[in-house]
């Protein structure tokens, strides 16, 4: 933290657990299975004592498998958000 300005930053590697239902052409099926996945979170922001405003970046992707088909899924969110405080 600077004066009244901040930043944080984190990565999270790891494993998830997911439970699958899908129907592909006339085939139905359940599975559960564990897939990488990754989360980068960036946020930079300004806080005085009445009011505050924040950017943050933040990309999470995980890879998975249904059936004989790998999927990637990549997920990307900017926002900016602020509010005011009252004593």
């Amino acid at each position: 933290m600077h004066k009244d300005f901040y930043s944080t930053t984190f990565a999270l590697v790891g494993l998830g657990f997911q439970v699958q239902t899908y129907e592909v052409d006339s085939d139905r099926g359940w599975g559960a299975q564990l897939m990488p996945q990754f989360r980068f979170q960036q946020v930079f922001g300004y806080n005085v004592d009445n009011a505050f405003v924040k950017l943050m970046f933040v990309y999470y992707s995980n890879n998975y498998k249904v059936q004989n088909m790998k999927l990637k899924n990549n997920f990307m969110l900017i926002s900016l958000g602020g509010g005011l405080r009252f004593k």
